[in-house]
């Protein structure tokens, strides 16, 4: 039995003696999904058996969980994990928030997707996953949540809705929680677009840097601390993965393709694309050739 009675901001939270355990908050309880609808307080101390988003759809709340105390903002989200504990308090009149309810095992089959692993590691990480939501994405899923209220919809169709909701807030959750895919700066996020046009002329990276703040000494040490690769070697791999397209897709000589992709020399593309494939440009051709075009 757990006894919270210290005060929570302005307010307390209600002490029933326990923490409560929910099973049965979802609208659809014989579904994969839910989705709720709120503007009220909810201070009982609980944790529930299936996961759970929540979603501030406008003014703000104050959250407690696993006894933190936050503040949460407009368009701000959270995962909570079965047997997280919470409860929420809100701030102003206007205050409304969306919960949308999972079960294990449709969130087990989501995270999959991306990784075997995926589902352990979120449910048994340090923190929740958090992030912020766009305005326009804000408005989509307050809009959605309306509909779900207004019209006469089909349970079957609120469910279908709330899944494709629900996958979006996972993708956005994910991505946050993810650096490789969200802490590149500006500078380097455009100096990688930059490099990924096969066609581009790499032979004085000197002034390639000069599309970045650094110098090139200092640029070649960042980047390879960042892709783990020289800056020759990503733009090499760049160049030799359109070649082998160019090689399967078109009727262009290896010459052209030489040309066209600006290597230094034939010699050069002839034994880079050797070194990465481990096979001559040629062999690779005949390799690619569909058995029909070849009788």
């Amino acid at each position: 039995m757990k006894k919270n009675n210290k005060p929570i901001f302005d307010t307390m939270v209600i002490d029933t003696g326990r923490v409560c355990l929910y099973k049965t908050c979802s609208p659809y309880p014989d579904y994969e999904v839910g989705l709720n609808w709120m503007n009220s307080d909810y201070p009982f101390l609980h944790k529930h058996d299936h996961w759970e988003i929540l979603l501030v759809n406008s003014g703000s709340l104050q959250h407690v969980l696993n006894g933190e105390k936050t503040i949460m903002n407009m368009g701000e989200l959270c995962l909570l994990r079965p047997n997280d504990e919470h409860c929420l308090f809100i701030n102003a009149e206007n205050t409304t928030h969306t919960t949308f309810l999972i079960t294990k095992e449709y969130i087990r089959k989501i995270l999959a997707n991306y990784s075997d692993g995926l589902y352990e590691e979120t449910l048994h990480g340090p923190n929740p996953l958090c992030a912020q939501i766009s305005e326009e994405m804000l408005m989509n899923i307050t809009n959605a949540a309306m509909n779900f209220k207004s019209y006469k919809l089909k349970v079957e169709h609120k469910v279908f809705y709330t899944k494709i909701i629900i996958n979006k807030i996972l993708n956005i959750l994910i991505e946050a929680a993810t650096p490789m895919l969200s802490n590149n700066p500006e500078w380097m996020t455009n100096f990688l677009l930059l490099l990924n046009n096969p066609y581009l002329d790499t032979t004085d990276l000197v002034k390639l840097a000069s599309f970045t703040p650094y110098s090139y000494s200092r640029l070649a040490h960042i980047f390879k601390d960042i892709t783990g690769r020289t800056i020759k070697e990503y733009c090499n791999h760049v160049k030799i993965k359109h070649a082998k397209e160019l090689l399967r897709c078109s009727d262009m000589t290896i010459g052209e393709i030489c040309v066209k992709l600006n290597f230094e020399s034939f010699s050069y593309f002839h034994r880079l694309f050797k070194n990465l494939t481990g096979y001559t440009p040629n062999e690779y051709r005949k390799m690619s050739v569909p058995l029909n075009d070849m009788e």
